[in-house]
């Protein structure tokens, strides 16, 4: 339902005016239509690009950006898969386990080995998501307890 017919719904249902496509009125709400009818398309884009379960422009750079995740040139549903894994990082997640899904939602093929005496995690790579390590480091590093040191191997 478009603007039009809805304020000529909601006009209806007062029994006040005459609605039947030729009056003053309708003329008169035609134009209001005219005028808010795309405001109303930028406020449902606007809604949409909120979520990262919805966005699929915009939305998802500046949730990107706001992480700290440099916008990946991937599709949107693995960019979203990586928002999401970022966003589950909670303290009582930093687990072996959950580094590893990290790892896998961010792209990478890895192993992870724990030295819980030295307070040391081991990050062995196969593959990266797209080779550029350096800023991957950064972005897992912030998600990591501060007290672990991390050490990344690649082979």
């Amino acid at each position: 339902m478009g603007v039009y017919d809805e304020m000529k719904s909601c006009l209806q249902k007062t029994g006040l005016y005459r609605l039947d496509g030729n009056t003053a009125v309708d003329f008169e709400l035609q134009a209001y239509a005219a005028g808010l009818e795309p405001m109303c398309d930028t406020l449902k884009q606007l809604k949409a690009e909120s979520f990262v379960a919805t966005a699929s422009n915009y939305g998802l750079w500046l949730k990107e950006s706001a992480s700290g995740i440099a916008s990946s040139t991937g599709d949107t549903d693995s960019r979203r898969k990586v928002l999401y894994a970022a966003g589950s990082v909670m303290p009582g997640s930093c687990t072996k386990a959950g580094l590893e899904n990290l790892l896998d939602a961010f792209g990478f093929d890895a192993n992870v080995l724990e030295d819980t005496a030295d307070k040391k995690v081991t990050v062995q790579v196969k593959k990266s998501p797209d080779g550029q390590n350096d800023k991957w480091e950064k972005i897992i590093g912030q998600l990591i307890p501060a007290q672990l040191s991390v050490v990344w191997e690649y082979s």
